[in-house]
């Protein structure tokens, strides 16, 4: 698929082996397309976001409406020249700080607490 030496196609990861392969990552890379030549984009809700905020990984993503608001814990890179430049400049956010800040907004996003949120507002509604 490619001729880049440090480039390999893995196929399809079964889910169960998934978390071997993020564990051994330096980086979280999120190259989607402007919202300009992909309109539904500015709907998407980036798994990957959480996935590498969760293992602390420094992230670099193109610029959505996802990303707009998380600028403390991703790079958002407005072209393809600063996206390039980003990943190699991943150092200066790969500090304790900023990977706890990442762990933690994972933490704060993660299912079980979207669904205890959900919960407290339904018996808030039902004035249980």
């Amino acid at each position: 698929i490619t001729e880049l030496k440090n480039v390999h196609y893995l196929g399809e990861i079964k889910w169960q082996e998934i978390g071997n392969y993020f564990a051994s990552l330096d980086i979280g890379l999120i190259p989607f397309v402007s919202e300009k030549e992909y309109p539904r984009l500015k709907t998407a809700n980036s798994n990957k976001v959480f996935q590498y905020a969760y293992f602390g990984y420094p992230i670099v993503s193109t610029d959505f409406t996802q990303v707009h608001d998380l600028e403390q814990i991703i790079t958002i890179c407005k072209n393809e020249d600063d996206f390039i430049h980003s990943i190699g400049a991943t150092s200066e956010r790969a500090d304790d700080e900023s990977r706890n800040m990442r762990i933690s907004y994972a933490k704060e996003h993660s299912w079980e607490n979207q669904v205890r949120k959900i919960v407290r507002e339904l018996l808030v509604l039902s004035n249980y």
